[in-house]
């Protein structure tokens, strides 16, 4: 029985199928621009519909010789004024008109008579009458092409957020959410700030695009910057040029040499807590970003915000709070799944079990923070000599816990004589004097018919020899 999330996909992925294969609107546009260049006499023939602001859309269907970027950019400055001067098209003798329904206004219907009837007087009554025969099929263009980009947009919000929802690894979790925002959109970059829960500020946490490497995890005061005022508000904005607003934060682009033009940022909220804002920058496919955006992207901060949320209250509950390491109980559910995994393949499992020799007398002589200090330097070391499939977790008081798949008790010695090389190699500064610690470590792999009771109790075993 298929799943509720697999049938809507489908559902979604077949609608969009459909719509397409129904009517090929652009296609059948073409066809019609082709009859209203020939019917005219005309070199070219173009349709360019509005965008959401009323501004010509980038780029508009043409019939015949494809006109020049500076006879699109003069007609889209013509339709912003809602005026229309020939003289600004180089002398080519211009036949535009408005495209309106109910009201409604789409866009406009134009030929350009360049070619050899370009001299002669433009016949207006057969001009006339042809745009106005043509209306209801552009109206029925104009929402066929908004109804598939509708489907096609919900089809990958969809997509886009089930795949963010379905990690609960922050880390993970963010840089996945602003490559997602940057496809959704159409952007050259995007960029994501959270709110640092206990100092209130924004922190710049990452950010996908050209530049990205070079965008530092900047910390700013709530208001500072788009993003910032955009947190604080908790309303969406969009810049059309943010060089000329006073929000924008230039110290970025100064930074990393990006140049940004237009910016559109939106806040993430859980239960009206903002937990952060993410921004696209430079749209690919217009000069700037326009207010039907805005839904999409609202929509998936909105998945975003929760699977953020989600994913911090999963890391609260299996992170050890001192060490960052794994609780025991959380690593022993990996580890009841990593050993049935190896069984099930016949794969290698290790696992190393270490402590610290003497800890009680450090904390009896220096105190607990000093403690908790070799605690999380120790923590610290054991991370940067592991890969990245292993599981380190906190056993209980000095004592830690490793997990290695796909490793065999001798590469996993190799490991733990590198581990315990690095600690000793390392001084650690207490009371302001530089110190040495040692640890004592067993090493133990799984073998046919182990449980998981087994493989601790063996590999507690090859600790408690060690130690002694």
């Amino acid at each position: 029985m298929p799943k509720p999330r697999d049938e809507t996909a489908k559902i979604l992925k077949d609608l969009e199928r459909h719509l397409l294969r129904s009517a090929d609107f652009e296609h059948y546009s073409r066809r019609l621009l082709e009859f209203l260049r020939k019917k005219m006499g005309a070199k070219t023939a173009f349709l360019a519909f509005f965008d959401p602001e009323k501004r010509i859309e980038q780029n508009p269907l043409v019939s015949g010789h494809k006109p020049d970027p500076a006879f699109l950019q003069n007609l889209s400055r013509a339709v912003s004024q809602g005026s229309f001067a020939p003289d600004a098209f180089r002398g080519k003798k211009i036949l535009c008109e408005k495209i309106t329904l109910h009201k409604s206004t789409l866009g406009w219907l134009g030929v350009a008579l360049d070619g050899p009837g370009a001299n002669s007087k433009p016949p207006h009554a057969l001009w006339k009458g042809v745009c106005a025969s043509l209306k209801r099929d552009l109206y029925f263009i104009r929402e066929q092409m908004a109804q598939t980009q509708r489907v096609a947009n919900l089809n990958t919000l969809y997509r886009i957020s089930r795949a963010v929802s379905e990690t609960l690894n922050l880390d993970k979790l963010l840089a996945s959410i602003v490559d997602s925002a940057k496809k959704l959109l159409n952007a050259e970059a995007s960029s994501l700030a959270i709110v640092d829960p206990t100092s209130g500020e924004l922190v710049f946490t990452v950010a996908k695009g050209p530049k990205a490497k070079k965008v530092p995890q900047k910390r700013m005061r709530m208001g500072q910057g788009i993003i910032g005022a955009v947190a604080q508000t908790g309303k969406p904005l969009i810049i059309q040029d943010a060089q000329k607003d006073r929000r924008f934060f230039r110290e970025m682009d100064a930074h990393t040499g990006f140049k940004t033009r237009s910016v559109l940022c939106v806040p993430m909220k859980v239960r009206n807590t903002i937990v952060g804002a993410v921004e696209v920058l430079n749209p690919t496919d217009r000069d700037a970003f326009t207010q039907d955006q805005i839904p999409p992207l609202a929509a998936l901060a909105q998945e975003a915000a929760i699977s953020i949320e989600n994913a911090r209250l999963f890391h609260t509950a299996t992170t050890d709070g001192l060490t960052g390491l794994a609780t025991i109980r959380y690593f022993r559910t990996l580890l009841e799944n990593e050993m049935s995994r190896a069984a099930r393949y016949a794969h290698p499992l290790s696992l190393i079990m270490l402590d610290i020799d003497f800890f009680k007398k450090v904390n009896d002589t220096y105190g607990h923070p000093a403690g908790d200090l070799i605690l999380k330097e120790l923590a610290r070391m054991i991370r940067d000599s592991i890969r990245q499939i292993d599981v380190a977790g906190r056993y209980g008081g000095e004592e830690f816990i490793l997990l290695l798949p796909e490793c065999a008790v001798k590469e996993a010695a190799g490991v733990a004589e590198r581990i315990r090389q690095k600690v000793q190699n390392t001084k650690i500064v207490l009371d302001g004097r530089s110190h040495n610690i040692t640890i004592s470590l067993g090493v133990a792999g799984m073998r046919p018919g182990d449980d998981m009771t087994r493989i601790v109790a063996r590999v507690d075993q090859k600790l408690y020899e060690a130690k002694n």
